[in-house]
Protein backbone atom coordinates (compact mmCIF):
# COMPACT_ATOMS: atom_id res chain seq x y z
CA UNK A 1 0.00 0.00 0.00
CA UNK A 2 2.60 2.26 0.77
CA UNK A 3 4.96 2.00 -2.55
CA UNK A 4 1.21 2.19 -4.16
CA UNK A 5 0.83 5.56 -2.24
CA UNK A 6 4.13 6.53 -3.36
CA UNK A 7 3.77 5.64 -6.60
CA UNK A 8 0.48 8.06 -7.07
CA UNK A 9 2.27 10.85 -5.06
CA UNK A 10 4.92 10.68 -7.66
CA UNK A 11 2.67 10.68 -10.74
CA UNK A 12 1.18 13.65 -9.30
CA UNK A 13 3.34 15.60 -8.67
CA UNK A 14 5.14 15.10 -12.36
CA UNK A 15 1.81 15.05 -14.23
CA UNK A 16 1.26 18.98 -12.19
CA UNK A 17 4.34 19.77 -14.40
CA UNK A 18 2.27 20.15 -17.66
CA UNK A 19 0.27 18.55 -19.86
CA UNK A 20 2.74 16.90 -21.64
CA UNK A 21 4.32 15.72 -19.04
CA UNK A 22 0.50 14.43 -17.42
CA UNK A 23 0.32 12.60 -20.91
CA UNK A 24 3.59 11.05 -20.78
CA UNK A 25 3.36 9.28 -17.24
CA UNK A 26 -0.39 8.34 -17.87
CA UNK A 27 1.55 5.62 -20.69
CA UNK A 28 3.82 3.98 -18.00
CA UNK A 29 3.05 0.89 -16.14
CA UNK A 30 2.64 1.52 -12.20
CA UNK A 31 6.73 1.13 -10.43
CA UNK A 32 8.03 2.16 -13.81
CA UNK A 33 9.81 4.41 -11.48
CA UNK A 34 13.09 4.83 -14.41
CA UNK A 35 11.11 5.79 -17.05
CA UNK A 36 9.13 8.22 -14.50
CA UNK A 37 12.02 9.46 -13.26
CA UNK A 38 13.53 10.21 -16.69
CA UNK A 39 10.18 12.08 -17.64
CA UNK A 40 11.01 14.55 -14.03
CA UNK A 41 14.50 14.97 -15.34
CA UNK A 42 13.33 16.30 -18.90
CA UNK A 43 10.41 18.68 -17.73
CA UNK A 44 13.42 20.23 -15.01
CA UNK A 45 15.29 20.46 -17.82
CA UNK A 46 13.15 22.30 -20.84
CA UNK A 47 10.82 24.05 -17.98
CA UNK A 48 13.54 26.85 -17.28
CA UNK A 49 13.41 27.53 -20.65
CA UNK A 50 9.83 29.10 -20.41
CA UNK A 51 10.14 31.21 -17.86
CA UNK A 52 10.82 34.82 -17.78
CA UNK A 53 12.54 34.58 -14.49
CA UNK A 54 13.95 32.36 -11.72
CA UNK A 55 10.50 31.82 -10.10
CA UNK A 56 10.03 28.56 -8.76
CA UNK A 57 8.84 26.30 -11.88
CA UNK A 58 4.70 25.89 -11.19
CA UNK A 59 1.84 24.97 -13.68
CA UNK A 60 1.06 28.95 -14.35
CA UNK A 61 4.15 29.67 -15.49
CA UNK A 62 4.43 27.19 -18.15
CA UNK A 63 1.09 27.50 -19.40
CA UNK A 64 0.41 31.21 -19.07
CA UNK A 65 4.33 31.47 -21.04
CA UNK A 66 3.46 32.02 -25.23
CA UNK A 67 5.71 34.74 -26.58
CA UNK A 68 9.29 32.00 -25.70
CA UNK A 69 11.68 30.90 -28.37
CA UNK A 70 10.08 27.71 -27.28
CA UNK A 71 6.79 25.79 -27.48
CA UNK A 72 6.18 22.82 -24.90
CA UNK A 73 3.89 20.40 -26.91
CA UNK A 74 3.51 17.02 -28.11
CA UNK A 75 6.97 17.12 -30.28
CA UNK A 76 9.00 16.78 -26.94
CA UNK A 77 7.81 12.77 -27.36
CA UNK A 78 7.58 12.26 -30.61
CA UNK A 79 11.32 10.40 -30.54
CA UNK A 80 12.59 13.21 -33.31
CA UNK A 81 15.29 14.65 -33.16
CA UNK A 82 14.92 18.81 -32.64
CA UNK A 83 17.68 21.03 -34.78
CA UNK A 84 21.36 19.78 -33.66
CA UNK A 85 24.10 19.52 -36.16
CA UNK A 86 22.09 17.67 -39.16
CA UNK A 87 20.16 20.91 -39.46
CA UNK A 88 22.47 23.38 -38.98
CA UNK A 89 23.70 25.11 -42.08
CA UNK A 90 27.15 25.52 -40.12
CA UNK A 91 28.43 22.22 -39.74
CA UNK A 92 28.46 19.49 -42.47
CA UNK A 93 27.94 16.47 -40.73
CA UNK A 94 28.91 12.95 -42.01
CA UNK A 95 27.87 10.28 -40.26
CA UNK A 96 29.17 6.32 -40.33
CA UNK A 97 28.07 2.53 -39.58
CA UNK A 98 30.75 0.24 -38.94
CA UNK A 99 29.56 -2.71 -40.82
CA UNK A 100 30.21 -6.62 -40.36
CA UNK A 101 30.87 -7.97 -43.67
CA UNK A 102 30.16 -10.98 -42.78
CA UNK A 103 27.25 -11.56 -40.32
CA UNK A 104 27.55 -15.29 -39.40
CA UNK A 105 31.48 -14.82 -38.40
CA UNK A 106 30.54 -11.61 -36.74
CA UNK A 107 28.22 -13.87 -34.78
CA UNK A 108 30.61 -16.13 -33.61
CA UNK A 109 32.57 -12.76 -32.21
CA UNK A 110 30.46 -11.70 -30.30
CA UNK A 111 30.12 -14.66 -29.17
CA UNK A 112 33.39 -15.22 -28.24
CA UNK A 113 33.29 -12.03 -26.63
CA UNK A 114 30.40 -12.65 -24.02
CA UNK A 115 33.03 -15.54 -22.72
CA UNK A 116 36.11 -13.32 -22.87
CA UNK A 117 33.97 -11.18 -20.61
CA UNK A 118 33.29 -13.90 -17.78
CA UNK A 119 36.59 -15.05 -18.21
CA UNK A 120 38.19 -11.27 -17.75
CA UNK A 121 36.04 -11.48 -14.30
CA UNK A 122 32.33 -10.54 -14.51
CA UNK A 123 31.13 -12.62 -12.57
CA UNK A 124 33.14 -11.35 -9.90
CA UNK A 125 32.80 -7.81 -10.87
CA UNK A 126 29.02 -8.13 -10.94
CA UNK A 127 29.20 -9.49 -6.94
CA UNK A 128 31.31 -6.96 -5.71
CA UNK A 129 28.86 -4.51 -7.02
CA UNK A 130 25.90 -5.80 -5.79
CA UNK A 131 27.25 -6.60 -2.65
CA UNK A 132 28.60 -3.09 -2.39
CA UNK A 133 25.64 -1.37 -2.75
CA UNK A 134 26.50 -0.03 -6.13
CA UNK A 135 24.28 -2.27 -8.47
CA UNK A 136 20.66 -1.64 -7.28
CA UNK A 137 17.80 -3.59 -8.66
CA UNK A 138 15.78 -0.47 -9.46
CA UNK A 139 18.61 1.09 -11.64
CA UNK A 140 19.27 1.43 -14.90
CA UNK A 141 22.93 -0.45 -14.99
CA UNK A 142 21.13 -3.38 -13.52
CA UNK A 143 19.04 -3.64 -16.55
CA UNK A 144 22.15 -3.59 -18.98
CA UNK A 145 22.91 -6.81 -21.28
CA UNK A 146 25.68 -8.62 -19.00
CA UNK A 147 25.09 -7.58 -16.07
CA UNK A 148 21.00 -8.63 -16.17
CA UNK A 149 21.73 -12.15 -16.76
CA UNK A 150 24.18 -12.39 -14.43
CA UNK A 151 22.19 -11.29 -11.54
CA UNK A 152 19.64 -13.17 -12.56
CA UNK A 153 22.24 -15.91 -12.58
CA UNK A 154 23.45 -15.45 -9.22
CA UNK A 155 20.54 -14.64 -7.21
CA UNK A 156 18.38 -17.39 -8.84
CA UNK A 157 16.15 -18.99 -5.68
CA UNK A 158 18.32 -21.86 -4.89
CA UNK A 159 15.84 -23.50 -2.69
CA UNK A 160 14.14 -27.32 -3.16
CA UNK A 161 16.04 -27.08 -7.12
CA UNK A 162 17.81 -29.94 -9.09
CA UNK A 163 21.28 -30.07 -7.58
CA UNK A 164 20.57 -28.51 -4.35
CA UNK A 165 20.99 -30.93 -1.44
CA UNK A 166 19.64 -30.81 2.17
CA UNK A 167 22.27 -30.43 4.78
CA UNK A 168 22.27 -30.89 8.80
CA UNK A 169 23.11 -28.03 10.99
CA UNK A 170 23.53 -27.92 14.47
CA UNK A 171 20.43 -25.60 15.04
CA UNK A 172 16.38 -26.27 14.82
CA UNK A 173 14.30 -28.20 17.09
CA UNK A 174 16.17 -31.41 18.94
CA UNK A 175 15.15 -34.68 17.54
CA UNK A 176 14.81 -38.41 18.76
CA UNK A 177 18.72 -38.73 19.71
CA UNK A 178 18.53 -35.30 21.24
CA UNK A 179 20.32 -33.02 18.82
CA UNK A 180 19.38 -29.97 17.31
CA UNK A 181 19.20 -30.45 13.92
CA UNK A 182 17.58 -28.69 11.15
CA UNK A 183 17.40 -28.59 6.88
CA UNK A 184 18.86 -25.68 5.10
CA UNK A 185 19.18 -25.76 1.08
CA UNK A 186 23.40 -25.73 0.04
CA UNK A 187 24.76 -24.57 -2.46
CA UNK A 188 25.48 -26.79 -5.60
CA UNK A 189 28.94 -27.11 -6.35
CA UNK A 190 29.98 -26.89 -10.16
CA UNK A 191 26.69 -26.45 -11.73
CA UNK A 192 27.31 -27.16 -15.16
CA UNK A 193 24.17 -27.17 -16.54
CA UNK A 194 22.79 -24.04 -14.58
CA UNK A 195 26.21 -22.26 -15.51
CA UNK A 196 25.72 -23.05 -19.16
CA UNK A 197 21.77 -22.11 -19.25
CA UNK A 198 23.07 -18.41 -18.22
CA UNK A 199 25.94 -18.10 -20.52
CA UNK A 200 23.71 -19.08 -23.59
CA UNK A 201 20.97 -16.48 -22.17
CA UNK A 202 24.34 -13.93 -21.93
CA UNK A 203 25.39 -14.47 -25.69
CA UNK A 204 21.77 -14.72 -27.09
CA UNK A 205 20.47 -11.15 -25.55
CA UNK A 206 23.75 -9.93 -26.71
CA UNK A 207 23.34 -11.27 -30.26
CA UNK A 208 19.88 -10.11 -30.32
CA UNK A 209 21.09 -6.45 -29.75
CA UNK A 210 23.64 -7.09 -32.55
CA UNK A 211 21.17 -7.89 -34.58
CA UNK A 212 18.52 -4.80 -33.93
CA UNK A 213 21.28 -2.44 -34.02
CA UNK A 214 21.95 -3.57 -38.19
CA UNK A 215 18.38 -2.89 -38.37
CA UNK A 216 18.27 0.31 -37.07
CA UNK A 217 20.86 1.86 -38.76
CA UNK A 218 19.70 -0.10 -41.94
CA UNK A 219 16.83 2.16 -41.62
CA UNK A 220 19.12 5.79 -41.10
CA UNK A 221 19.52 7.47 -44.21
CA UNK A 222 21.88 9.96 -42.66
CA UNK A 223 24.12 6.85 -42.22
CA UNK A 224 26.99 5.83 -44.79
CA UNK A 225 27.82 1.30 -43.88
CA UNK A 226 31.23 1.55 -44.04
CA UNK A 227 32.35 -2.48 -44.37
CA UNK A 228 34.54 -4.21 -41.47
CA UNK A 229 36.37 -7.41 -42.58
CA UNK A 230 35.83 -10.22 -39.50
CA UNK A 231 35.34 -13.07 -41.85
CA UNK A 232 37.92 -14.75 -44.21
CA UNK A 233 37.28 -14.71 -47.65
CA UNK A 234 35.79 -18.35 -49.28
CA UNK A 235 34.56 -19.71 -52.23
CA UNK A 236 30.76 -19.40 -51.57
CA UNK A 237 30.34 -21.86 -54.77
CA UNK A 238 32.80 -23.80 -53.45
CA UNK A 239 31.94 -25.99 -50.31
CA UNK A 240 35.73 -27.86 -49.77
CA UNK A 241 37.11 -24.05 -50.17
CA UNK A 242 39.16 -22.91 -46.97
CA UNK A 243 39.01 -19.73 -45.86
CA UNK A 244 41.44 -17.19 -46.78
CA UNK A 245 42.91 -16.15 -43.25
CA UNK A 246 42.10 -12.64 -42.33
CA UNK A 247 44.44 -9.89 -41.77
CA UNK A 248 45.78 -8.41 -38.82
CA UNK A 249 43.06 -6.30 -36.53
CA UNK A 250 44.86 -3.64 -37.09
CA UNK A 251 45.00 -3.64 -40.68
CA UNK A 252 41.39 -3.95 -41.03
CA UNK A 253 41.09 -0.85 -38.46
CA UNK A 254 43.09 1.03 -40.89
CA UNK A 255 41.31 -0.46 -43.72
CA UNK A 256 37.82 0.97 -42.37
CA UNK A 257 39.16 4.17 -40.98
CA UNK A 258 41.10 5.17 -44.69
CA UNK A 259 37.20 4.55 -46.28
CA UNK A 260 35.90 7.10 -43.30
CA UNK A 261 38.38 9.36 -44.36
CA UNK A 262 38.31 9.57 -48.19
CA UNK A 263 34.43 10.44 -47.74
CA UNK A 264 34.98 12.91 -45.24
CA UNK A 265 37.49 14.99 -47.40
CA UNK A 266 35.20 14.18 -50.68
CA UNK A 267 32.69 17.06 -51.92
CA UNK A 268 29.51 17.47 -50.30
CA UNK A 269 27.77 16.66 -53.13
CA UNK A 270 29.94 13.22 -53.81
CA UNK A 271 29.00 12.27 -50.51
CA UNK A 272 25.31 12.48 -50.55
CA UNK A 273 25.57 10.06 -53.57
CA UNK A 274 26.67 7.59 -51.25
CA UNK A 275 23.90 8.40 -48.99
CA UNK A 276 21.31 7.16 -52.09
CA UNK A 277 18.91 4.49 -49.97
CA UNK A 278 17.51 1.25 -51.79
CA UNK A 279 14.58 -0.57 -50.34
CA UNK A 280 16.58 -3.50 -48.74
CA UNK A 281 13.17 -4.80 -47.23
CA UNK A 282 11.47 -4.52 -50.76
CA UNK A 283 14.45 -4.99 -52.69
CA UNK A 284 12.48 -2.56 -55.36
CA UNK A 285 15.88 -1.69 -57.40
CA UNK A 286 16.24 -5.64 -58.46
CA UNK A 287 19.99 -6.51 -57.89
CA UNK A 288 21.41 -9.13 -56.31
CA UNK A 289 24.73 -8.99 -54.26
CA UNK A 290 27.65 -10.81 -55.24
CA UNK A 291 30.04 -12.49 -52.92
CA UNK A 292 32.35 -9.66 -53.39
CA UNK A 293 30.07 -7.13 -52.02
CA UNK A 294 29.28 -5.97 -55.65
CA UNK A 295 25.78 -6.38 -57.68
CA UNK A 296 24.69 -8.71 -60.57
CA UNK A 297 23.32 -7.18 -63.72
CA UNK A 298 20.01 -6.58 -64.00
CA UNK A 299 17.37 -8.36 -66.54
CA UNK A 300 18.32 -5.66 -69.41
CA UNK A 301 21.77 -6.57 -68.93
CA UNK A 302 22.73 -3.41 -67.51
CA UNK A 303 24.80 -2.51 -64.56
CA UNK A 304 23.01 -1.52 -60.92
CA UNK A 305 25.60 1.22 -60.46
CA UNK A 306 24.74 1.49 -55.95
CA UNK A 307 26.91 2.96 -54.05
CA UNK A 308 29.30 0.87 -51.38
CA UNK A 309 26.98 1.99 -48.66
CA UNK A 310 24.04 0.35 -50.13
CA UNK A 311 25.57 -2.48 -51.35
CA UNK A 312 26.78 -3.35 -48.27
CA UNK A 313 23.37 -2.49 -46.37
CA UNK A 314 22.01 -4.99 -49.05
CA UNK A 315 23.97 -7.54 -48.66
CA UNK A 316 23.97 -7.29 -44.49
CA UNK A 317 19.92 -7.70 -44.78
CA UNK A 318 20.51 -10.89 -47.38
CA UNK A 319 22.63 -12.36 -44.98
CA UNK A 320 20.37 -12.24 -42.11
CA UNK A 321 17.87 -14.65 -44.02
CA UNK A 322 20.75 -16.96 -43.29
CA UNK A 323 21.09 -16.37 -39.78
CA UNK A 324 18.36 -19.28 -38.54
CA UNK A 325 21.28 -22.00 -40.09
CA UNK A 326 23.75 -20.45 -37.25
CA UNK A 327 24.23 -22.79 -34.22
CA UNK A 328 26.33 -21.75 -31.09
CA UNK A 329 29.32 -23.09 -29.67
CA UNK A 330 31.82 -22.60 -27.19
CA UNK A 331 34.83 -20.87 -28.01
CA UNK A 332 37.07 -20.66 -25.01
CA UNK A 333 34.97 -22.12 -22.16
CA UNK A 334 34.67 -25.64 -23.21
CA UNK A 335 33.63 -27.65 -20.21
CA UNK A 336 36.33 -29.29 -18.78
CA UNK A 337 39.17 -27.13 -20.20
CA UNK A 338 41.24 -25.54 -17.36
CA UNK A 339 39.82 -21.87 -17.82
CA UNK A 340 36.25 -23.52 -17.78
CA UNK A 341 36.74 -25.13 -14.57
CA UNK A 342 38.16 -21.75 -13.33
CA UNK A 343 35.55 -19.78 -13.99
CA UNK A 344 32.73 -22.62 -12.76
CA UNK A 345 35.16 -22.37 -9.61
CA UNK A 346 34.73 -18.44 -9.38
CA UNK A 347 30.45 -18.29 -10.11
CA UNK A 348 30.41 -21.15 -7.31
CA UNK A 349 32.45 -18.27 -5.18
CA UNK A 350 30.06 -15.65 -5.75
CA UNK A 351 26.91 -17.48 -5.51
CA UNK A 352 27.95 -18.18 -2.34
CA UNK A 353 29.14 -14.63 -1.26
CA UNK A 354 25.65 -13.74 -2.37
CA UNK A 355 23.50 -16.27 -0.78
CA UNK A 356 25.45 -15.34 2.71
CA UNK A 357 24.08 -12.10 2.14
CA UNK A 358 20.73 -13.47 1.74
CA UNK A 359 20.58 -15.48 4.55
CA UNK A 360 21.74 -12.49 6.69
CA UNK A 361 19.09 -10.38 5.79
CA UNK A 362 16.43 -13.17 6.47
Amino acid sequence: VQKKNRWNAALSHVSSLGPVFAKRVSTLSEGDWYRLQRTLEVAYTVLPQYNNDDTELNTSSTTTTTNHKYKIDDTLYTGQRQGGLLTSPHYDVRCFFLCPDDRMAHTAVVDSRCEDMLVAGLLSETTDLRLGGNLPESGQPARAIGYRQTLAYLEEDLGGGDGVEEVTTTAGTAGDDGVASSSSPQLPVKDGKAFGAYLDEFTTATRRYAKKQMQWFRKDDEFVFVPVRVGGVKDEDDDDSQSVPLPPVVDRVEEACRRIRDMCVMERGVFERELLMMDVEKDEVGVTSTKDGGVEEDDDGGQALLPLSARIKHRNQEQGKKMKLYRTKRHTLIEGSHVYEKVLAEADDCRARIAARDSTLT
